[in-house]
Formats: structure tokens, sequence, C-alpha cells
């Protein structure tokens, strides 16, 4: 078992809230050029994908963290 000491826990939330939004704007943008690439199934689930995220995250119900930890010497 990994045992971490000085473990601090970083709130990321909104930075992954503007990623998301992003990349949703930019995949609008870039749409006939992914449709091609990736075929229309995955263009739409990508999508839904990145629209949900930010639907959790603005209702409250995501969150992101960064943990970040320092293993003891031996």
């Amino acid at each position: 078992m990994a045992r971490f000491s000085e473990v601090e826990q970083i709130d990321v939330t909104d930075t992954f809230l503007s990623t998301c939004s992003s990349l949703i704007r930019v995949r609008e943008r870039c749409e006939s050029e992914l449709r091609l690439a990736e075929g229309d199934v995955e263009f739409e689930e990508q999508q839904e994908k990145k629209r949900g995220l930010v639907e959790g995250i603005t209702t409250g119900v995501l969150r992101r963290s960064l943990l970040v930890g320092i293993k003891p010497r031996a």
C-alpha cells in the first residue's frame, strides 16, 4: 500500500470546464473535417460526452481535482 505524506488536493474544476467548453467550440468549427476523419457517430458521441461534462460541472455534480503527494523515503 502506498502511503503518502503532505498530500495536497488542488481544485482544477474551473480549468477543466474551460477546456471542455473550448473543445466543443473547436470541434464545431472543424466539424466537417472531423466527421470525415471520425465518422458521424464518433463525432456526435464525442460532442455529447463533452456537453455532458460541461453540464455536470455547471450543475455541481462533477468536480476535477489534482492530488499531489510525497512518498516518504524508506
